[in-house]
């Protein structure tokens, strides 16, 4: 199983391109924390809906979590062959807005919305603090 999951920190503000059909395409690259001294620098592709939620919701210094596949790819540069691994991404969620952003602004600056991206509109979240009322109904068991 080709599967990756993935928590960082963006590592310069998003940018979408467009390919010559149209798609959205990101590269960015994730800080992932590997221990306490070592940050490892990942690099991740997002596409359409992924990619265009990010570039409009996400800054640099956002921690985003990243679910897909690792993907390995190779080309030629200067006469070298080499080889990148990079994380395709298939769900994306902004996790925290870094405090420089929430600071300058005074605030949020991010639409009350469901910050998660994966192919799908979600519910919306309660509110932090409101009661939840939950039955028996919903329990699972």
């Amino acid at each position: 199983m080709n599967n990756i999951n993935i928590t960082g920190r963006i590592g310069s503000n998003p940018e979408v391109k467009k390919t010559q059909s149209g798609k959205s395409v990101m590269q960015i690259n994730l800080a992932v924390k590997r221990d306490k001294e070592v940050t490892d620098w990942i690099p991740v592709v997002l596409w359409n809906q992924s990619a265009d939620f990010i570039g409009q919701y996400a800054k640099k210094g956002d921690l985003i979590e990243v679910s897909g596949r690792l993907q390995s790819r190779s080309y030629e540069s200067q006469g070298q062959k080499r080889t990148v691994l990079e994380v395709i991404a298939n769900n994306t969620a902004i996790l925290s807005h870094s405090d420089k952003q929430q600071n300058n602004s005074g605030g949020n600056p991010y639409p009350a919305q469901n910050q998660r991206q994966n192919g799908y509109n979600e519910p919306s979240q309660p509110e932090w603090g409101n009661p939840i009322e939950i039955t028996s109904e919903d329990l699972p068991f």
